[in-house]
């Protein structure tokens, strides 16, 4: 539920959600006519309202750096959990088919296309024929592993959300910025569509979507506090 949060005003408390939700003029014909003693300063402290949801998910799908796709999302089309893991579980199973080298160096190749200055933070920088690598091969398959992981503890986050903020320090140190998330992010998703092709529907997409919502968040976490 969204709740506004003002001072000790009753008009500002009792009309800010109204004034979260509608433009102006809307507010302006729903309120009482006591209500038109606000000030301009009243509408300033209204304009600087700080609102809040008692849903940590949203937090997930609107911090600095989500993919775009998660961003475009609006809260109440979160998909439950149960769908969500019965459909990432699924793919998921068809992915590991293909072999997660091979889904991990498209996956990279995916990266480095979305973000070539990436390529940078790899040990593997200067490999010349670099997709048949050792180094980005193993890196590939870890990253492929890591989702695996967070795919098979959907139905325990608690226990998941340690374990991808103890990966994400050890990516703090080797250079990686909140903002390079997105970018995996948005390679993922194209990783998939590839894969998956006619099976990667929409609902598919949604719910991977939210599932790398919740690595992100937890390997970004307090980490870059």
């Amino acid at each position: 539920m969204l709740q506004a949060r003002g001072d000790d005003d009753s008009d500002v408390g009792q009309h800010g959600t109204l004034f979260a939700m509608s433009p102006p003029t809307s507010l302006w014909k729903c309120l009482p006519l006591s209500s038109l003693r606000l000030t301009v300063l009243s509408l300033m402290k209204l304009s600087l309202l700080s609102f809040h949801l008692d849903m940590d998910l949203f937090k997930i799908f609107f911090r600095c750096g989500a993919p775009d796709e998660v961003k475009e999302n609006r809260v109440e089309n979160i998909m439950p959990m149960n769908e969500v893991q019965k459909y990432v579980t699924t793919t998921w199973a068809a992915v590991e088919g293909v072999g997660l080298e091979a889904a991990g160096i498209d996956l990279f190749k995916n990266i480095f296309a979305i973000a070539p200055e990436a390529l940078q933070l790899f040990s593997f920088k200067d490999e010349k024929d670099l997709y048949n690598s050792d180094g980005l091969k193993a890196h590939a398959v870890g990253v492929m592993k890591a989702v695996g992981m967070a795919v098979a503890s959907l139905d325990d986050l608690e226990r998941l959300a340690p374990k991808l903020k103890s990966l994400g320090k050890l990516h703090v140190g080797k250079g990686v910025l909140p903002e390079h998330y997105q970018v995996v992010g948005e390679a993922l998703i194209k990783t998939l569509q590839s894969h998956l092709k006619e099976a990667f529907t929409e609902d598919v997409k949604a719910a991977w979507i939210q599932v790398y919502g919740v690595v992100q968040e937890n390997m970004i976490s307090d980490n870059y506090a």
